[in-house]
């Protein structure tokens, strides 16, 4: 029986998190909170089935009821 994946959130405004993403696509679920869409970043949470949202990375609510609708680990 094989381990469910993990499933990350990603919060911030690119660089860093674009990296992140790309290493966790192959063996989680990401999904993120970002500033602004970041094509790497939109590619890798399509890809894993995971969530997107652009919003205040800044509102540590809108980053809680985003991890919370949609499962974040």
């Amino acid at each position: 029986m094989s381990k469910p994946k993990d499933h990350f959130l990603l919060v911030g405004a690119g660089g860093r998190e674009a990296a992140f993403a790309w290493k966790l696509v192959n063996d989680s679920t990401v999904s993120a909170f970002v500033t602004h869409k970041n094509p790497t970043i939109l590619d890798c949470v399509n890809r894993s089935g995971g969530a997107f949202r652009v919003g205040d990375v800044c509102d540590p609510g809108a980053v809680t009821r985003f991890a919370l609708e949609n499962n974040v680990d």
